[in-house]
């Protein structure tokens, strides 16, 4: 009675030892399962709020698996036990050990293939991102530099001209971004990423759209200046002219003095006044180098200019200025006599 006792107990130990084995081995299998669809997904996303959610997903995935790893090797170890201790269903048991190493090595590989194609993905997204933030920007530039306003006087066109040169020092940051974004584009194209092709026409988009702004930024910055030498013409003209008026009334004067002291105050005023004379004529050239530069630059103020000429009959003033020039110190040298 004892033997058959003793067999019979044996072999319950090893029932046990078995099915407990195999209850270690489907509950690995179970939980291979249950991962391997995440891990098999072909979901991307299609913008990059996505893509960094499944990226951060699946990242937790693949630290689930490591972490998992030592329980597998566990239900393995057992199984390695049983066979060591020749176990009566040794060719089960170690079917069921390589089945679930197939199971965890086909869960690992799907995982990493997955985990290469968000990286692509994520990478992809991010240029996309950031391609459709810099076409955000240049559009709302693109209607800065499309404006036909260059100010209507010298005050506003000073202002539109120090806001243009902060723009263009943002087209420079921008500059070197899309430069930035062209070599990412190139390295992901070398690396024949699969949306390479997309990602290289953004990109082309980009740099011609930036290029056109440019040239844009150009033209505007050149009509600022031209509108701005433009309002200073027709200031300093103004003012000459105002300027040349006071100072032929000034040599007009038929005041000689009534006495000695009265004579020496003239006298003085006299000196000063050829002094401002002397002044003068060099604003007169500043004006008329001003003049000439709006012209020979073909301003396209140039209606604007020939119509002060005409209203003012623009060649005729240079030469009746010259002739006062000529005329007020000729007044003031007899009039120096005079006093004298």
């Amino acid at each position: 009675m004892k033997e058959p006792a003793r067999l019979r107990r044996e072999a319950l130990e090893e029932s046990l030892k078995y099915h407990k084995f195999t209850f270690e081995v489907d509950a690995e299998e179970q939980w291979v399962r249950e991962r391997m669809p995440l891990a098999c997904s072909e979901l991307l996303g299609s913008n990059l709020h996505q893509a960094q959610t499944l990226h951060k997903k699946h990242a937790k995935l693949e630290a689930e698996i490591v972490g998992h790893h030592p329980t597998m090797e566990k239900a393995l170890a057992s199984g390695a036990n049983l066979l060591e201790q020749k176990h009566p269903r040794s060719k089960e048991i170690e079917n069921l050990c390589e089945s679930l190493r197939e199971s965890w090595k086909e869960l690992e590989k799907r995982a990493g293939e997955r985990g290469a194609r968000l990286d692509l993905s994520l990478q992809a997204q991010q240029f996309f991102f950031e391609a459709g933030e810099v076409e955000g920007w240049l559009a709302e530039r693109r209607d800065v530099l499309s404006s036909t306003d260059f100010g209507r006087d010298r005050d506003a066109a000073t202002k539109l001209l120090t806001k243009h040169k902060a723009l263009e020092l943002e087209l420079d940051t921008y500059s070197g971004i899309v430069a930035e974004m062209g070599r990412v584009a190139n390295a992901m194209a070398s690396a024949n990423h699969p949306d390479s092709t997309l990602i290289v026409k953004r990109q082309s988009a980009l740099s011609n759209e930036l290029a056109n702004l440019q040239r844009a930024a150009t033209a505007r910055q050149r009509h600022l200046v031209e509108s701005l030498c433009r309002h200073e013409y027709f200031s300093e003209s103004a003012e000459l002219e105002q300027w040349i008026k006071e100072q032929e009334q000034a040599a007009s004067s038929d005041d000689y003095g009534h006495d000695y002291e009265h004579l020496l105050i003239l006298q003085n005023k006299f000196e000063d006044f050829k002094h401002r004379i002397e002044a003068g004529s060099e604003r007169f050239n500043q004006c008329e180098e001003l003049a000439k530069k709006l012209i020979g630059n073909d301003s396209p103020y140039l209606g604007d200019i020939e119509k002060k000429q005409d209203h003012m009959s623009y060649g005729q003033k240079h030469i009746a200025m010259a002739e006062m020039k000529l005329r007020v110190r000729d007044m003031s040298e007899k009039r120096a006599e005079q006093l004298i």
